[in-house]
Parts: C-alpha cells; structure tokens; sequence
C-alpha cells in the first residue's frame, strides 16, 4: 500500500505533512494503521498543526491495546461525530 500523508490545511510543504508507510501486513498492519491515522486526525483537529510540529505519539496508545481485531470483529473507529466502520 502507498503511504498515506495527512495535513492539517492544503498547499502544505513536506515539513507540514505526517506520513504513515509500511502499511502491510509484514509491516505496521491495517489496524494499527487506522489507529494511527485517527490519532493524528484528532491531533490535527484538536491542536490546528501538523508534520514536524506534531509529534505521532499513538505507539504509547498503541501499546494499551491488542494490535488486531479477532476474526470476523468488526473494528470501528470515531472521529468526533465521523465514524468509520471496517
């Protein structure tokens, strides 16, 4: 899968971007991967900045939770009132 850059406004530079690469299943996985982007959306939002003025700190939110859902589990992700299901 292609990396996926996430900015908080349009006509950004690369310093302003976030990137999320390796998404796979021998790399970050498609679950951690939808965690993360909805981390960094969130922080993006929340805060109004992005790229390097935005640290990714979603490995320590990631740690507290089991890194894939079980088969046939549905994993559900909200953004404030945006959901996406999966």
């Amino acid at each position: 899968m292609a990396p996926i850059y996430l900015a908080a406004a349009s006509r950004t530079t690369d310093a302003e971007r976030n990137c999320i690469s390796n998404i796979r299943p021998d790399g970050i996985g498609y679950d951690d991967a939808a965690f993360k982007i909805a981390h960094l959306l969130t922080a993006m939002r929340t805060r109004r900045i992005s790229g390097v003025q935005l640290k990714d700190d979603s490995d320590r939110a990631l740690s507290g939770r089991p890194s894939k859902a079980a088969p046939g589990q549905r994993v559900t992700l909200s953004l404030d009132r945006q959901r996406i299901d999966r």
